[in-house]
């Protein structure tokens, strides 16, 4: 019976045996090791980056498509890595190798690009020269003179198009030009038979979905080196123009100063530009405007708006915000999608009610009702001061009902000796006297006695006094009454 480590052993065997039998597979890393840059008169090590765990495998090195002679001194080839050593490298020796490695299975390539620089520049009083041309008084390193402008940061062509990258630079000497494709060296295979490349230029033709790649140009001279980068993206043909898939963006009317927002959404199979724009007169564009777009008698400015954003499959929307918004921001804005076969818009308008102005009418109302009460209050206040003062005046000087009534009488008299006056002083308890009775007329007729107000019982206006003489010589006084009836 067999064991289970034997079962294991036997596993592992098959599956390493498994593993061998295939072509070289390049490393994870390779990417790291396409291009290489060194200074002239260094040692260049360019690596092929397979996998050397399982099987042996042999290695061919190739620049610019044809096979490396090995046998010369300053080229030599790792047996064991396959790895190219390059002595005291010279500008001569930039270009594009490739890497084949070959096992009992199969091979594998690997493209490497070497750029080699040359030393630095000699000085000199010379500025004038003709590019191109070497002169050992002057020297210069690469600068482009004209470059593909990139619009876009990803430049967008349909199946069956066609591009055209262009890198044109000067230096003395004259530099050479290398192109990569997603930092690997381009060469026929990445390329169909249409496309081609000239000195300064790289035509691609007929294009296809893989041929989306990142495409570079390196310029290089023994003095340095530049490169500029362009981003393709190959898609297939859409199916028409951009389709809006709502009523945005709407109508809009704001308050001046409120924050308003236009949103655009569009359906398209390829990523649209979408531009905001906003119909303006005559009037307000100045001159050369490079945002000024004329439609047929129509003017419109180009504004700024936030990215395209991808929401989902097919759809896109785009957003405008205009923060405090003025009168001047009323009118007539377009939503502008495009894509590569066509474009559409959608517009919409914006109405700007203006801030009411503060009428002074109303405060000049508010402030004489103000003043109107507050006077009218301290008037009143005034009135009732002076009847408090004035009942506390009375009050205080008002008569008041006696206790006692005293009673100063002089008399004259007679005698023997003549006559002489006589003062006499009585007193007595003060007593109301009793309410009379009504005369027969008044009560039959109802009426009633009103009873004195005690300020006034003393008054002489409710008191009169009479005397008659007597018999004996005395007098006798006698007291009057005003009474006051209401019937």
């Amino acid at each position: 019976m067999t064991s289970l480590p034997q079962v294991l052993l036997t596993l592992a065997f098959l599956m390493n045996r498994c593993r061998t039998q295939s072509p070289p597979v390049v490393r994870h890393d390779a990417y790291d090791h396409r291009v290489i840059v060194i200074r002239e008169g260094e040692t260049a090590q360019l690596q092929c980056p397979v996998d050397h765990s399982f099987e042996r495998n042999y290695f061919d090195w190739y620049k610019d498509s044809e096979p490396l002679n090995t046998d010369y001194g300053r080229l030599s080839i790792s047996d064991s890595t396959g790895s190219l050593r390059i002595t005291e490298a010279s500008v001569q020796d930039s270009g594009h190798y490739t890497c084949k490695a070959i096992n009992g299975f199969g091979s594998v390539d690997v493209n490497v690009t070497l750029i080699v620089r040359g030393t630095e520049p000699i000085e000199s009083s010379r500025d004038n020269h003709h590019p191109g041309s070497v002169d050992r008084g002057h020297s210069k390193k690469p600068s482009f003179v004209h470059l593909t402008k990139l619009h876009h940061p990803v430049i967008q062509r349909p199946v069956g198009s066609s591009v055209k990258f262009k890198c044109e630079a000067s230096g003395a000497p004259d530099p050479t030009v290398y192109w990569l494709r997603n930092r690997e060296a381009l060469n026929r295979g990445h390329m169909n038979r249409e496309s081609k490349q000239s000195k300064w230029g790289l035509h691609l033709q007929n294009l296809r979905v893989q041929d989306t790649a990142t495409y570079t140009c390196v310029v290089t001279n023994e003095h340095g080196s530049i490169n500029a980068s362009f981003p393709l993206e190959v898609i297939g043909r859409a199916r028409g123009k951009p389709e809006h898939m709502s009523l945005h963006p709407e109508n809009t009317t704001v308050m001046a100063g409120e924050t308003v927002a236009f949103q655009c959404i569009v359906r398209s199979e390829a990523k649209p530009t979408m531009k905001w724009l906003k119909q303006v007169p005559e009037s307000e564009v100045h001159h050369q405007e490079q945002t000024v777009i004329r439609l047929g008698e129509e003017i419109f400015r180009m504004l700024s708006s936030t990215e395209t954003v991808a929401q989902s499959e097919g759809l896109f929307t785009n957003r405008l915000v205009i923060a405090r918004t003025r009168d001047s921001d009323a009118g007539r804005y377009v939503c502008w999608a495009g894509n590569i076969d066509d474009f559409n818009f959608l517009s919409a308008h914006l109405s700007i009610i203006p801030t009411p102005s503060i009428s002074t009418t109303p405060v000049i109302i508010i402030i004489s009702l103000v003043a109107l009460f507050l006077l009218l209050t301290i008037v009143v206040s005034i009135c009732l001061c002076r009847h408090c003062r004035a009942e506390e005046e009375r009050s205080s000087t008002a008569p008041q009902v006696p206790d006692k009534v005293e009673c100063h009488t002089q008399l004259l008299v007679g005698g023997p000796h003549g006559r002489h006056l006589q003062k006499t002083t009585s007193s007595t308890a003060y007593s109301p006297p009793p309410p009379p009775a009504l005369p027969p007329l008044l009560a039959a007729a109802n009426c009633k006695l009103l009873p004195p107000h005690p300020a006034t019982m003393m008054s002489n206006q409710q008191w009169r006094f009479s005397h008659t003489p007597s018999a004996n010589g005395s007098r006798h006084y006698h007291t009057q009454r005003h009474l006051h009836y209401v019937c």
